[in-house]
């Protein structure tokens, strides 16, 4: 799988609803699967993970996304109901 270029993964990365402007994009750790980058923005220590799915192995990547969206959403509702 080829890596993007750094121009596309600051888009990509700017399409997100981040609480700063992007500041780069560097590469994070050697996957056996998805290729993955730590994301910077400006003024901000914290960073974030952006990661490009291999298409191969997950041939539809919109519905992995989904998956995780609904995970996501489950977790916070189970999380925030009493005890």
């Amino acid at each position: 799988m080829a890596a993007p270029e750094r121009d596309h993964l600051l888009r990509v990365a700017e399409a997100f609803d981040l609480p700063a402007p992007v500041a780069r994009v560097e590469p994070l750790g050697q996957g056996n699967v998805n290729v993955t980058y730590r994301v910077f923005l400006e003024g901000d220590s914290a960073s974030y993970v952006l990661q490009c799915l291999n298409t191969e192995v997950f041939p539809q990547p919109r519905l992995v996304m989904a998956n995780i969206t609904a995970d996501r959403k489950s977790t916070t509702s189970e999380l925030q109901s009493p005890c």
